[in-house]
């Protein structure tokens, strides 16, 4: 019998670690039959590999400490995996904000310098979706320091060297993360199956399998298919004049924006160019304006009266998800008519503007109260450079938001079996349309991922979506998201108070770290920290007033600004939500409006982007909520 190689995944290589407390797994494949012996801190497991040369061991359960040397020897082969350490591992996943590397937030070039903690140490997934599980992630385990963080995930970061500092314990953070991407991406096909709705995801699904299969696509190719890009050979329509701000558009065809061009009858991927006519008052000519468009996927050069203002290109780090916002200067306006020019190059599956509906603006920089001009609507389109899409379909039907498991796949199962403390998570943007399905999908996701892991005690902290500006009704996706805390051993961060309301991808992760850090440490680790800001209780109404009592709230209450309370709004008889009037009174909250005089209902930060500062003693948000009397019924 021919000898094969001893192989491991990529997560088991120097560098790394293991949990501790618990009998972890290893896995690989070396010659059918083999005896495989491991040993780590003078302890040694041996094993036998199977008909296929496929191999499970389980490591002795050894406490926090290190480093140590695990050494892998089966058919006269061995592997030697140094430096590596017993701590607590944590999977940090979910999209973009959760994607967000440490160079690009608030004090990121501080931050990086003061990252050495030789006890932590970070790994991260590559960005890759298949329609078929991948056996393997191929990273790499690094010790924390200024040579490396800078890449990683800020929010899982400050999560971990939170822990780390308090527990003096080395914490180690599985980075698997995608920007843009919905969570039923992220599940697997036995946790979507298990769900008797959303047909139309699984009849998707299960279309492009049959089409894989049906054309004998190799997993290689499928992948392709997903994460291939095109590249833009130049700018054509440069050379033709469309970028000038008098060039004649009026042949071009009407299409409207945000949203993807693919949806609206393109079925094309390639270079695209935009225009838009807009009147500005003659007011705003003396000052520089801003121009928010949002996400662009995938790539773009902005003109603004036919002078480029801005560009992202395959280079920028999370390019589909970037929030495009461009200097104007004063000196290209002109009272009146003005355009907007915009090359959009999309390199895979789809195209065009991809930010929220009211949230593609122009306006006056440092000067809110001369308003704003909006961008949604009707644009002219131009189609530059047609390319076909990456797809299994005779049209170009890919991997697209109705295909479920395609990160599950490669970024998720091959970690499967690996031993981990927990999960955090932050996601849900992509799915912010639909509150109610997310609802159930969230519960879904955790419970599954529980089973994979056969640990239905599982930790699972989420950050609830942060303050934006959006057509998309945040405030009832927050309470979807809220609900998955009706399941044990899960903790919601509220960062109802740290977002940007023009910026989707707020910037002070610092604070989103230890906001999920103080669930895990008082919900896993037993200590005795406030890990929450107020939360409704109840409320009892007299007169005019309501008393709303929280729980989370024994140290007392108070507005972060020391100004008065802001948020709360009223509702009576007629059920229409008024702003209210409130105060605090101990550890509760008085609220009223003197035009209710029986008030029935009321609402906390219950709005997009709400302007709200109720806190607890420990400098914790109020959780956002909106409650009835049972009067009211």
């Amino acid at each position: 019998m021919q000898k094969k190689k001893l192989w491991l995944p990529s997560i088991f290589s120097d560098n790394m670690m293991l949990q501790a407390g618990k009998e972890n797994l290893l896995w690989g494949s070396t010659t059918p039959g083999s005896s495989v012996s491991v040993v780590l801190a003078k302890k040694k497991v041996t094993g036998r590999a199977d008909k296929k040369g496929l191999f499970k061991i389980k490591l002795p359960a050894v406490s926090h400490g290190g480093p140590y040397t695990m050494t892998v020897q089966a058919a006269g082969k061995k592997r030697v995996i140094n430096n590596v350490l017993i701590g607590d591992v944590w999977i940090c996943s979910g999209q973009s904000n959760m994607a967000m590397v440490v160079k690009n937030i608030n004090n990121g070039l501080t931050e990086i310098k003061q990252a050495k903690y030789p006890k932590m140490r970070i790994f991260t997934v590559p960005q890759i979706y298949s329609l078929k599980p991948f056996t393997d992630v191929n990273g790499k385990w690094k010790e924390v320091a200024p040579s490396n963080i800078a890449e990683f995930s800020a929010a899982g970061y400050f999560f971990g060297r939170e822990l780390h500092k308090r527990l003096k314990i080395p914490v180690g953070l599985i980075d698997t993360s995608f920007g843009g991407t919905s969570i039923e991406w992220w599940m697997s096909e036995e946790a979507i199956q298990s769900w008797q709705g959303f047909p139309e995801l699984k009849k998707h699904t299960l279309s492009l399998l049959k089409k894989a299969k049906k054309a004998k696509l190799s997993n290689k190719k499928i992948q392709q298919l997903g994460n291939e890009l095109h590249k833009d050979t130049g700018n054509e329509g440069i050379n033709l004049g469309y970028e000038k701000g008098d060039y004649d558009f009026k042949d071009w065809k009407g299409i409207k924006a945000p949203g993807y061009w693919n949806a609206q009858g393109l079925d094309l991927v390639g270079a695209v160019w935009f225009k838009k006519e807009i009147t500005i008052p003659e007011k705003w000519t003396q000052y520089d304006l801003v121009l928010e468009l949002g996400p662009i996927v995938d790539f773009d050069s902005t003109y603004f009266n036919g002078e480029k203002v801005g560009g992202v290109g395959s280079d920028f780090p999370n390019f589909w998800a970037y929030n495009r916002r461009y200097l104007v200067p004063a000196r290209l306006l002109k009272a009146g008519e003005n355009n907007i020019t915009v090359r959009v190059f999309a390199a895979n599956r789809v195209g065009g503007f991809g930010a929220a509906k009211g949230t593609m603006l122009l306006s006056v920089v440092n000067h809110p109260d001369l308003g704003k001009v909006k961008l949604d609507g009707k644009w002219k389109y131009k189609i530059e450079r047609a390319l076909p899409s990456f797809g299994m379909g005779s049209t170009g039907e890919g991997i697209d938001e109705r295909t479920y498991g395609t990160l599950y796949n490669t970024m998720v199962s091959p970690l499967v079996g690996f031993g981990i403390k927990g999960f955090i998570w932050y996601q849900g943007e992509n799915n912010a349309a639909k509150p109610k399905d997310y609802s159930i999908l969230h519960k879904l996701f955790i419970n599954d991922l529980r089973d994979k892991w056969q640990d239905k005690e599982l930790p699972f902290y989420f950050v609830q979506l942060a303050n934006y500006v959006t057509e998309n009704d945040w405030a009832a996706f927050r309470e979807a998201q809220r609900d998955a805390l009706k399941l044990k051993n899960t903790g919601m961060a509220v960062a109802i108070d740290i977002g940007e309301g023009s910026d989707i991808h707020p910037k002070n992760k610092q604070d989103v770290g230890k906001r999920l850090a103080l669930n895990a440490l008082a919900k896993t680790y037993g200590k005795k920290v406030e890990y929450s800001g107020p939360v409704y209780r109840f409320m009892e109404i007299k007169g005019k007033k309501v008393r709303i009592v929280f729980d989370h709230a024994e140290s007392g209450l108070k507005t972060k600004d020391n100004k008065f309370l802001a948020g709360f709004e009223i509702a009576g008889k007629s059920g229409n939500f008024v702003n209210a009037k409130a105060k605090i009174d101990k550890k509760s909250v008085l609220v009223w409006n003197d035009s209710i005089e029986k008030p029935l209902a009321v609402r906390y930060a219950w709005a997009n982007n709400p302007v709200c500062n109720l806190y607890n003693k420990e400098g914790l948000p109020a959780v956002p909520f909106s409650k009835r009397s049972k009067d009211s019924k």
